[in-house]
């Protein structure tokens, strides 16, 4: 994406275990409004779980509503932790856009 002239590094921080920051170019926002529109297909599911759902549908059912019950709860927290989460680089969106409105400077990415 360097090469590419979408994004340029920013200086590395000395801090051990820092992510490697990245400012993103005028070239970059074009692209990544253009990759985000894309539409593609769903990957195909290979998961056991489909398997065993055919499996009970065909020969009763065996206890696969337990397993069920506990994948929803486990999602139902993925969801909270993500929905949680979006609202933190909104935030840090708007103090980056803040900073840089006052120099002048483009917005960085991948902090």
């Amino acid at each position: 994406m360097e090469q590419a002239g979408w994004i340029e590094s920013l200086p590395e921080e000395s801090t051990r275990g820092r992510k490697r920051a990245y400012r993103l170019l005028t070239a970059g926002r074009k692209e990544l409004k253009r990759w985000i529109a894309l539409g593609e297909d769903p990957a195909p599911l290979r998961d056991e779980l489909m398997v065993r759902l055919w499996a009970e549908a065909a020969m009763g059912p065996g206890g696969l509503a337990k397993d069920i019950r506990r994948r929803v709860t486990l999602h139902e927290e993925k969801m909270a932790h993500y929905q949680a989460k979006r609202q933190r680089p909104q935030l840090e969106r708007a103090r980056l856009r803040l900073e840089c409105n006052a120099t002048g400077a483009p917005e960085p990415v991948g902090r």
